[in-house]
């Protein structure tokens, strides 16, 4: 993105998760997890009183919070939906598939965890493959 005015001289040392124009609208983004160290509590506010100067730029800031990582799976849960899986696959092989499939994603995600391989982080379908 090409912007025609620079964030003013305080921002020299700040480095922007986004910078951001609209007509005459700028805006610097800062995008921090929600248990941000104390060190970088202060570092919004140190922003938002530069932005305070009069310059025309406004600060907009984010947090997130960190996912959870996957519950261990339950196996009885995996044998349920492998009865039901049979169960209905006369009648809708659709329905079976999408139950089986669920059934080895947490097969193989209850392996990776027990090996010690699983992430703690969400796994795409494919990751779990591999």
């Amino acid at each position: 993105m090409s912007l025609r005015e620079l964030p003013p001289e305080p921002f020299d040392d700040v480095t922007a998760d986004a910078l951001a124009r609209r007509a005459d609208e700028l805006v610097e983004a800062e995008v921090k997890p929600a248990d941000f160290s104390d060190d970088d509590r202060d570092y919004p506010a140190l922003l938002s009183d530069i932005l305070r100067t009069g310059c025309s730029w406004r600060l907009d800031a984010f947090t997130y919070s960190a996912e959870e990582s996957p519950p261990q799976p339950e196996i009885h849960d995996v044998e349920r939906r492998v009865r039901e899986a049979r169960d209905i696959a006369n009648s809708s092989s659709e329905a079976a598939a999408s139950l089986m499939w669920s059934a080895i994603e947490d097969v193989l995600l209850w392996i990776a965890q027990e090996r010690g391989i699983a992430s703690t982080d969400s796994l795409p379908p494919c990751s779990v493959v591999q």
